[in-house]
């Protein structure tokens, strides 16, 4: 396989609510380097904004209030596919010259470094993965976050399997839902069933949290 180039992207990521701004740099492959493999699927699902109107006209309605939350640095979280062929990386100079990577050094890319063509596709199965298995109990009840048969980024906070008649409540005792679009997720519920489902993603990923819009 060949060796692939990193490069450093910076910036300056602000806070407008909290009136912060905190300097960033990442260590990406440079993707231009990198062989494309003919039928390569590197789709990433996201939320369409026709789902996500629908979802708030519906919160609205209900009374319910709308939280988002971001997976930090959510490429890295997700392993590259079994079938996708190694990939080596060559670290950036400036990471040389700043005593952190020893002179010569390579690597082995294990997850779905930034750059890599294949990442947001191989973040967003693991993601769904991990979705699958979020669950949040509300006043004694149970409930799992189901994926939408007609938008894959649409999960909706259901009665969990074991909940009598769980299936027959599932339109009826739907506590919300949460819209994802690639590594952010709008919780649209009530404020602790939002917080519940806040908690159980945080036990998955590290987030950045933010507070909730009230209805109204």
């Amino acid at each position: 396989s060949d060796i692939l180039p990193m490069t450093l992207v910076t910036g300056t990521k602000r806070d407008a609510l909290a009136g912060t701004e905190r300097k960033k740099a990442r260590a990406v492959v440079c993707v231009h380097f990198q062989k494309q493999a003919p039928g390569e699927d590197l789709y990433t699902a996201s939320a369409d904004i026709t789902s996500v109107r629908a979802a708030l006209a519906a919160a609205a309605h209900l009374w319910w209030g709308l939280k988002v939350i971001g997976v930090k640095t959510a490429f890295l979280n997700a392993p590259l596919p079994d079938h996708f062929e190694a990939v080596y990386v060559r670290p950036h100079q400036a990471l040389i010259e700043f005593g952190l990577v020893k002179p010569g050094t390579v690597w082995r890319a294990l997850k779905a470094i930034y750059g890599l063509r294949v990442s947001p596709k191989a973040w967003g199965v693991e993601r769904d993965k991990e979705m699958k298995n979020v669950t949040a109990t509300h006043r004694g009840r149970k409930y799992k976050c189901e994926q939408s048969h007609i938008d894959p980024s649409i999960w909706s906070i259901v009665p969990s399997a074991g909940v009598p008649n769980a299936s027959e409540e599932v339109g009826a005792a739907a506590m919300g839902c949460v819209a994802v679009y690639v590594d952010d997720f709008a919780i649209i519920s009530d404020d602790p069933v939002a917080e519940l489902v806040t908690q159980a993603i945080a036990k998955k990923w590290r987030i950045t949290d933010k507070p909730a819009i009230k209805a109204g």
